[in-house]
């Protein structure tokens, strides 16, 4: 281990969102329903529910008054995870063995790795995270920060396409959310809940009642205000393949091939993709880390300044509706005396089809001919994993599981709207 010790935080993820949000929307459907039986029904059944609201609700309002503050606070901690210091890594067949201080020991098995990325801190030092999937835990993640030497296991997990999640994290953040919710939460509740009053009134319902009522709907209000802007400030995630960037919103993803890129930089508030349109993309939010947002810039002009290497491409002409005779052309002329002569070795196939530059039908077309040769489907597999474009993933996928009929190949080439000319 190198002088400064390597850390691990496991961050809850799932269950902190629970955690937080399973009260305050428990309060939510309370105050809604309540609510608008005062405001729709009327006679008896106003007076009823004005009378019951102002029992359940202020039993509620007290509650989050006291418990949901800790709440939320205990939630922050699991989310951001409990910093322990590591003592030995030891790297196995199937993932990594952590012996953590108080003699804890920790498996990060590789198979429940979804995906990953790494923050260059500078001085040497890494943070890598890494996303858990499957069971419970789904969505969890690890993170280690650690000298790059001792990073190396952990960065072999996350593969050739890291998947970088752009959200603001640090208690400054959460707390000026917090303090943003409180002042317009209250302020909404506060509003509805005359409306449900003036309602009560007319019904007849006692004037006396109401502060139960007030509180509850308040406390409600809050915590939904909350809610909706940590899902409107979620993080989105972009994921830097070796043909281009995947962006992905909480409503919408978008594809960016590197050739549709001309620069790519890092500023104060994230990253600045500028295209060849002359369209300029954010990625990033408030309160970024700006390690991040440096690591990611760097990450995308490295992989914009790799040139295609100097092996094959496979020559073909693909035009809508023709997926069955190109498919068969490939496989024909790779399968030829000819083609072997001339195109090299399956090395120099696999090389390009793992190289940026290449359109998703080119890639396509060279895994064709790769499993023609004879080549192993794993080889087709690693290209799949390193791509962004999820249509040529989804492709690749297929046909080294040797499920890619034509009909499903011309659907998946479609999508990015695949067309060469003959080279």
């Amino acid at each position: 281990m190198s002088r400064r010790a390597a850390t691990y935080r496991y961050q809850l993820r799932g269950a902190s969102l629970l955690m937080r949000y399973l009260p305050v929307f428990a309060g939510v459907i309370l105050a809604t329903a309540f609510s608008l039986s005062v405001l729709t029904d009327g006679g008896d059944v106003a007076r009823a529910a004005w009378t019951t609201g102002e029992e359940l609700l202020g039993m509620f309002g007290g509650f989050g008054l006291v418990a949901l503050p800790a709440i939320f606070l205990a939630s922050a901690f699991a989310r951001r995870g409990i910093e322990k210091r590591i003592l030995t890594i030891r790297q196995e067949a199937k993932g990594i063995d952590l012996l953590l201080e108080a003699q804890k020991r920790v498996h990060v098995a590789a198979a429940r790795v979804r995906g990953g990325f790494v923050d260059d801190l500078g001085d040497g030092r890494v943070r890598v995270s890494l996303e858990l999937a499957g069971g419970v835990t789904d969505g969890d993640k690890v993170v280690i920060d650690a000298e790059r030497a001792d990073a190396a296991p952990f960065l072999r997990l996350i593969g050739p396409a890291p998947r970088f999640e752009l959200g603001a994290e640090g208690w400054r953040w959460g707390g000026a959310l917090s303090t943003i919710s409180i002042v317009v939460g209250a302020n909404i509740g506060g509003l509805l809940f005359e409306r449900v009053r003036q309602a009560a009134e007319r019904a007849g319902a006692d004037d006396a009642h109401g502060a139960g009522f007030a509180l509850g709907m308040a406390v409600a209000a809050i915590g939904l205000t909350r809610a909706v802007l940590a899902f409107a400030m979620a993080a989105r995630e972009v994921t830097v393949g070796i043909d281009g960037i995947r962006i992905e919103g909480a409503l919408r993803k978008r594809f960016v091939a590197f050739e549709e890129i001309r620069s790519v930089h890092a500023d104060a508030f994230g990253v600045v993709v500028d295209l060849a349109d002359d369209e300029r993309l954010r990625l990033g939010s408030p309160g970024m880390d700006p390690a991040r947002a440096r690591t990611l810039a760097a990450l995308i002009a490295e992989r914009l300044t790799d040139a295609a290497p100097a092996s094959p491409r496979v020559p073909l002409a693909l035009c809508e509706g023709e997926v069955k005779a190109w498919r068969r052309a490939i496989e024909e002329m790779t399968r030829g005396a000819g083609y072997r002569d001339n195109a090299g070795s399956s090395e120099a196939l696999s090389s390009s089809l793992e190289a940026p530059g290449l359109s998703p039908t080119e890639r396509v077309a060279t895994a064709i001919a790769l499993l023609a040769r004879g080549e192993e489907p794993d080889r087709i597999r690693i290209a799949a994993a390193s791509v962004a474009d999820e249509s040529t993933k989804a492709a690749l996928e297929r046909l080294a599981e040797g499920e890619a009929d034509d009909d499903a190949l011309e659907v998946l080439l479609s999508k990015r709207g695949a067309r060469v000319s003959t080279r």
